[in-house]
């Protein structure tokens, strides 16, 4: 982890030294012996010397530093004892408490800066357990009083007559306090979130600790995390997460995961402890605005939005992007506390824009889409459903949706160069879009094509290799074309091709970062301002991303069911409000979702009654169709639900006669 903690010397050593001869103590050195054991004689000894080199202040750490390292610049005093080893409940052989503050004999200046000390102490041959104890202030009378520990180190070393003895002692820093950073992390919780907390470890008197692998904390340090529904984790050095984490090391990293699915308003904290320490405190807030996405049907119109941030202390802020003059107003924020709210209502001129809502802390913000149609709303007639269909005559076929569901439209052919038809769309002038996944082609018909005719245009998706596959096509208000590509040459499996792109033409806008390895893209649905929804499987999960026209990374994620977790995910679309519907192909049910939903959200409704759901529309009047599959094994049949708004169960059916297989629908 970075760590104030680094910030000590790196040239720091307690180091012993041992010759035969009398006993030598430094005049003024305090040495003063503590319960020491029966004198020896001298014929038994040998002085074993002591050197501690104390820095004048906090300096950075070297990353190849030699052990013994950590002294606290803060250390005037040193309890040294040795105990006979293995150590026991005894007394120690011998025990001396030192003065090492600036102004005793024991101490001289060191080269460059800080000082080192030297005193001796009487050992017989033999092994000891060392321990050293540094403190705060120097001894007085042989106490350290009320003195505070920096620090304590041990070791276990042989001492031998008539050689030179070298015993180094590596120093653990005593932690008195923690200090969690960032104190206060804000999050938008439409989006999984992982940061490193970083961790400072002061001892008594506020110097930062560094904690090698050979002198780590004295005391070490738990953090752990408190919050709603386990929804986030620690993790210590990349090991498995759980709801705590231990470090010793200053270099040690703890990671913040957060998957995104809390509530509303969801927190998370944290706090550090360590034995006889203050404890450190930290956490992060979600924050968000209840809704992604406003649309103005009408003049007049307002959108009241509303933030949740569990603990703001000062008003958030509402900022309209600069393209939003007349597009929409907005208002003052207003109401105080976790939840603020102001207003949004609809300009004298159509368009979209984004309003940035931002935390009073200035870390988090979330955008929310203004997608103004007033004056005039561009639609095409609904009256005809259209089904892209793969199978032995790929085709697409129109129904009448006014008539029962009669068929009223064929285009079919070797003319029409149809092979693997996936994904089906119209534009503004109701021209029909079909992307095809065996010709890696996005094929145009006019609105009123029929039987064996050639496309009027032919679009070439590139791909890795050459040809793109195109899975699924959308298309915006201004005739933006969206491709899902399973074959993208970009890191995402979406590209925008500008209006009426032909051949071999290049991606205007690939947008990127919305993909997982190993995932499996099925299907897009683009509303009219260009911002694209797609459904994406990712291992265990599947996503429903949501990723605004232009923009560098996505707005939010729908979690959906396990059901979803296929390499068949499901269809989608929008209706004019922005909800979004998404079919289960594995079971019998569509979901919708209001504008507002992000992560783990509940389902406004579900539609039921299905056998393995496909392609799904939805009329400007709330009309859900979607293709079902009733019957069993090879009486397996083909038919077209009709949900009327708000049904929960199908109010009607229509069959689709021939073999083929329904991939996709649209009006």
């Amino acid at each position: 982890m970075k760590r104030a903690a680094r910030l000590l010397s790196a040239a720091i050593a307690i180091a012993l030294t041992a010759c035969s001869g009398s006993n030598v103590i430094p005049a003024g050195g305090a040495l003063a012996p503590v319960k020491q054991a029966p004198a020896l004689t001298p014929a038994e000894t040998t002085n074993v010397t002591f050197t501690v080199r104390i820095p004048a202040q906090t300096a950075a750490a070297s990353a190849t530093r030699r052990t013994p390292a950590f002294v606290s610049s803060a250390a005037q005093g040193v309890l040294v004892q040795a105990y006979v080893h293995p150590k026991t409940e005894a007394p120690p052989a011998a025990s001396f408490a030192v003065d090492v503050s600036a102004g005793s004999s024991a101490c001289t200046p060191a080269t460059g800066s800080g000082r080192t000390c030297s005193f001796a102490l009487p050992l017989s041959s033999g092994t000891y357990d060392f321990v050293d104890t540094l403190y705060d202030a120097a001894p007085a009378n042989g106490s350290f009083g009320s003195a505070k520990v920096l620090g304590v180190g041990t070791v276990t070393q042989t001492i031998a007559l008539h050689v030179p003895n070298t015993v180094a002692i590596a120093i653990g820093g005593r932690v008195a306090s923690i200090v969690l950073g960032p104190a206060r992390k804000v999050a938008v919780n439409t989006a999984p979130l992982t940061y490193a907390l970083t961790i400072t470890a002061l001892d008594a008197d506020g110097i930062p600790i560094v904690a090698g692998t050979a002198d780590p904390y004295d005391n070490p340090i738990t953090i752990t995390t408190a919050d709603t529904g386990a929804h986030t984790t620690l993790s210590l050095n990349g090991a498995a997460p759980g709801s705590s984490a231990t470090t010793s090391l200053s270099a040690d990293t703890i990671t913040v995961s957060y998957d995104g699915a809390g509530p509303s308003g969801y927190f998370a904290t944290f706090a550090a402890n360590a034995d006889g320490a203050t404890a450190g405190a930290a956490g992060f807030d979600s924050f968000n605005a209840t809704l992604t996405l406003v649309s103005f049907l009408g003049s007049g119109e307002t959108q009241t939005e509303t933030i949740v941030e569990p603990h703001n202390t000062a008003p958030f802020t509402a900022t309209p992007a600069a393209n939003c003059a007349n597009v929409t107003t907005v208002g003052a924020v207003s109401g105080s506390g976790s939840t603020e709210t102001f207003v949004l209502g609809s300009g004298t001129k159509a368009g979209t824009c984004y309003v940035t809502a931002t935390s009073e802390t200035g870390a988090a913000s979330v955008p929310i889409k203004v997608d103004n149609l007033v004056p005039a709303i561009v639609t095409i007639p609904q009256h005809r459903l259209f089904a892209a269909e793969e199978g032995s005559t790929p085709s697409i076929q129109a129904f009448d949706v006014a008539n029962g569901g009669a068929l009223v439209q064929t285009i079919a052919g070797a003319a029409t160069t149809l092979v693997g038809p996936a994904g089906i769309a119209r534009d503004s002038a109701g021209s029909i879009y079909v992307s095809d996944l065996a010709t890696g082609s996005i094929d145009v018909f006019s609105s009123n094509a029929s039987g064996n005719v050639a496309p009027t245009s032919t679009l070439q998706v590139p791909g890795f290799g050459g040809q793109g596959l195109p899975r699924d096509v959308g298309l915006d208000r201004a005739g933006d074309i969206f491709v899902l590509n399973l074959q993208a040459t970009a890191q995402s499996p979406i590209e925008v091709f500008a209006p009426n792109s032909t051949g071999a033409a290049a991606p205007s806008q690939p947008l990127s970062g919305y993909f997982c390895v190993d995932g499996f893209d099925s299907a897009i649905a683009v509303d009219p301002s260009g911002e694209s929804f797609f459904v994406q499987a990712c291992g265990p999960s599947t996503l429903i991303n949501v990723v605004p026209f232009g923009a560098t990374q996505r707005l939010k994620t729908i979690a959906l069911p396990t059901t979803f977790a296929s390499a068949a995910a499901g269809a989608i679309a929008l209706d004019v409000a922005d909800d979004v519907f998404v079919t289960d192909p594995t079971g019998s049910t569509f979901l919708e979702y209001s504008p507002q939903a992000f992560g783990a959200a509940t389902p406004i409704r579900v539609g039921t009654g299905l056998a393995n759901p496909g392609g799904i529309a939805v009329a400007n009047d709330g009309t859900v169709y979607v293709v079902t599959h009733p019957g069993s094994g090879s009486a397996v049949t083909t038919a077209i639900a009709v949900f009327a708004p708000g049904a929960t169960s199908p109010t009607s059916t229509f069959p689709i006669s021939n073999a083929n297989v329904v991939v996709r629908l649209t009006l």
